[in-house]
């Protein structure tokens, strides 16, 4: 499965980054090397495993699936 949004943010975090992108669907968090450089409005597509994708409720934040 390939996502492909626009970077609404993007947090170093040693050795990683999380890029928070927004979905026609909605949003998704997702990690990628700390070598990334993204910047807010940058379009962006990430390669995800279907058994890693974690879902939560967006009122409650509680997993879903």
């Amino acid at each position: 499965m390939v996502l492909h949004g626009t970077v609404r943010v993007a947090e170093p975090h040693g050795s990683e980054t999380f890029v928070h992108l927004d979905l026609p669907s909605g949003s998704v968090i997702a990690r990628a090397p700390a070598a990334a450089t993204y910047r807010p409005g940058d379009t962006a597509s990430f390669k995800a495993d279907r058994h890693c994708i974690r879902y939560f409720d967006r009122e409650t934040e509680k997993l879903v699936a």
